[in-house]
């Protein structure tokens, strides 16, 4: 049985979820005794899956104790996340110890972090996924995926909203399936889902969008790479911006180290990233009809490998405009990706 604690927060009393905790677990104790009962009546065991906000902090923000689950044996499975694309599987796996419990990540490929909706290119799913399985996850979790073509939706008399793609579903399972193929890792982004009121498939704590200062002082963005990524790996850092104008000197540095810019494409287009209008809900359907008008900007750095940390890694990241001071429009970073292949 799956119980899908993020669909939709909240499930206790806003503001109150972690006093109202025991609420919550003794449900679960409930449901555990209801299926063991049943485990014993056909001989074989009932299994419960728990799905869980992405990180333990949002977890104690919806009234969800790890720790007691953990320690009375109330869960076989915890399915964590779905539209993040950073899960730490360490604090997960350190939450349960002791406790026989699988640890699945997951990622919605429908309402997935803001800015990559719908996009389930392999090249994405490979950096998501291989993230999950760099650190260690039992396994993985997909959530609102295609199970079939348009034609079987259409003679099913079902719509069919977003790409098929069966090949993501024999690629995403194993690192075997994943090293050496063209991927990246995303950093999140907020905003989006407004189907909750809690911490759950928020994305409320993600760094982008984030406004950009004008005069040197450098941003501090983690980028999770947990890839031990090896001599012979080409990577690029890209950077895309909205606001950047010609002349902005855009710096950064990775772990303490600058990078040298080796691309600059001021006329970049993506059909998921709005501004300056508000993002709009996060259906693979909602993309930017209208590019002609769009100013966005590509900006890659090449990236030593040497330089990568296994984890997190640290950017800084820095705008110096020369021209008029203090200038109307900010420039606001959209989005990070740390490209291989």
């Amino acid at each position: 049985m799956h119980l899908d604690f993020l669909r939709h927060t909240p499930f206790l009393p806003p503001g109150k979820q972690w006093e109202n905790r025991e609420h919550l677990t003794h449900f679960l104790r409930d449901v555990r005794q209801m299926l063991q009962e049943r485990a014993a009546k056909r001989g074989r065991p009932f299994l419960l899956a728990c799905r869980v906000p992405d990180s333990l902090e949002g977890c104690h923000t919806d009234g969800i104790d790890l720790a007691k689950w953990a320690a009375e044996r109330l869960v076989d499975v915890l399915i964590i996340g779905t539209r993040t694309i950073n899960v730490d599987v360490a604090s997960f796996r350190k939450a349960v110890a002791g406790a026989p419990v699988k640890l699945i990540p997951s990622f919605d490929c429908y309402h997935a972090t803001d800015g990559y909706h719908g996009d389930q290119s392999l090249d994405l799913l490979r950096g998501v996924f291989g993230n999950y399985l760099h650190q260690g996850a039992d396994g993985v979790g997909i959530f609102n995926n295609p199970a079939g073509s348009a034609e079987h939706a259409s003679q099913l008399g079902l719509g069919q909203h977003a790409n098929y793609a069966p090949e993501n579903l024999t690629t995403i399972g194993s690192l075997a399936t994943i090293n050496g193929k063209p991927r990246y890792y995303p950093v999140d982004r907020r905003g989006g889902y407004s189907a909750v009121e809690g911490h759950g498939s928020s994305n409320g704590n993600a760094p982008l969008p984030l406004i950009l200062r004008y005069d040197g002082a450098p941003a501090m963005i983690t980028l999770p790479v947990w890839e031990p990524v090896r001599p012979g790996v080409t990577a690029t850092l890209r950077l895309v911006l909205f606001n950047h104008v010609e002349g902005d000197e855009v710096g950064v540095q990775l772990n303490g180290s600058a990078l040298k810019r080796d691309l600059t494409d001021p006329r970049w287009k993506d059909i998921r990233i709005f501004s300056p209008l508000p993002q709009p809900g996060i259906t693979p359907g909602a993309v930017l009809k209208n590019l002609d008008q769009q100013k966005l900007a590509r900006i890659e750095f090449g990236v030593p490998i040497e330089r990568l940390k296994r984890g997190p890694n640290t950017l800084a990241i820095s705008v110096n405009r020369t021209g008029s001071f203090p200038p109307a429009k900010p420039v606001q970073l959209e989005k990070i990706e740390l490209h291989l292949k």
